[in-house]
């Protein structure tokens, strides 16, 4: 077993036992809170997105693992080395609204280190994904079909089944 800080054992076979006071250390250290613009809305509206993103050395992988594991949420990739010499690094993100409020958020405000820089920015991180919440709140129900008294669920194009294959044709 190698050590990673202090007495934070992770094994060679990718198996990390992490504290969630470590993980947030960990986060303090390497955590990125960003936001990021996306593709406008059809009607020009900008959006943008929410992401919480670390990237370690992949010899770190296990770590990025056992942050997923604890969030439940989030993606990593394996990118090769850059350049001749450079190490192969891994990046777990989670870029969902809906994960973030339902784990990011409170993970962050009970492990991330108060006074810190990296505290700061996800303060300010989570303002401003409060207040995109509060001005593009996420649907609770399904569409429904835009054809005049027509109650069904959208399929496509703002249409139920019916409609849709009546206007496609197929």
């Amino acid at each position: 077993m190698e050590e990673v800080t202090g007495s934070i054992p992770v094994s060679s076979t990718r198996d990390a036992r992490l504290s969630d006071a470590a993980l947030g250390g960990v986060v303090a250290g390497e955590g990125c809170f960003a936001i990021v613009p996306s593709k406008p809305l059809r009607d020009g509206t900008a959006t943008v997105r929410f992401v919480f993103e670390m990237t370690m050395t992949s010899a770190d992988r296990p770590i990025l693992v056992a942050l997923r594991d604890r969030l439940g949420h989030g993606s990593i990739q394996d990118r090769p080395p850059r350049r001749a010499g450079w190490a192969a690094t891994s990046s777990l993100q989670v870029t969902s609204r809906r994960a973030h409020l339902a784990s990011t958020v409170p993970f962050m405000k009970q492990r991330l280190p108060p006074f810190t820089a990296k505290r700061r920015q996800f303060d300010l991180w989570l303002d401003a994904l409060m207040s995109y919440e509060s001005l593009r709140p996420r649907r609770t129900r399904p569409s429904i079909c835009r054809v005049a008294g027509c109650e069904r669920t959208v399929r496509g194009r703002g249409l139920c089944r019916r409609h849709y294959y009546r206007a496609t044709g197929y």
